[in-house]
């Protein structure tokens, strides 16, 4: 009976370890993935990175919208959505002018914002 124990708790620790393995494996195969070029953006929940000269985050975006014009224009959204082609993160900005659907694009690269109010003709 004794060995019947322990043969189920080294099973299980067997198991359990192979479990750890797979998930640190696939963890470090997505990171790969993510930096397999160095002028690429990193995206995650509320964080982006231009992998360059100038690196900055999408918290250091959201800071570069808030003291441009964008504010001045209406509420800047704390959520970017980065474009990986064009290193630009995109700001929803809540302003009132009808027709539009307004954004505050702030370029990863050169630290620039500017308004793009997308406005329909």
């Amino acid at each position: 009976m004794k060995n019947y124990y322990f043969l189920l708790i080294l099973i299980l620790v067997i198991l359990s370890l192979a479990l750890i393995g797979y998930l640190s494996i696939t963890s470090n195969k997505n990171k790969a993935t993510s930096q397999n070029n160095s002028n690429s953006i990193f995206t995650a929940e509320k964080f982006c990175i231009a992998k360059g000269e100038n690196n900055i985050s999408s918290a250091e975006a959201y800071e570069l919208a808030l003291k441009s014009d964008c504010a001045q224009a209406g509420i800047v959204k704390e959520d970017c959505d980065c474009d990986s082609k064009s290193f630009i993160c995109s700001f929803t900005v809540k302003a009132e002018k009808s027709g539009c659907n307004p954004i505050c694009l702030v370029d990863l690269k050169t630290q620039k914002a500017q308004m793009d109010w997308r406005c329909v003709n």
